[in-house]
């Protein structure tokens, strides 16, 4: 990672130089901010409950046309029976 910083200060300098407009300087400041926040545990929450998410949906996409009732319910239906 250090050596990506260096390249990236070195090409945001040469750019500056050459009178292009530091737009990557934010680039790359948002860049290290997405990499410190990809270490943080409120990150790993969040990838943790969309993982989850998405877990649940591809279950209850597996049969759509399925009634979905709660098994108390199920076993009084069954006992009438």
């Amino acid at each position: 990672m250090q050596l990506w910083i260096l390249i990236e200060i070195q090409s945001i300098l040469t750019n500056y130089k050459l009178g292009i407009n530091p737009i990557s300087l934010t680039v790359f400041f948002g860049s290290i901010i997405v990499q410190l926040f990809r270490k943080t545990i409120i990150y790993k929450f969040i990838m943790a409950i969309s993982y989850k998410i998405e877990i649940y949906n591809k279950n209850q996409s597996k049969d759509p046309h399925k009634i979905k009732t709660r098994p108390k319910i199920e076993s009084l239906f069954k006992e009438q029976n």
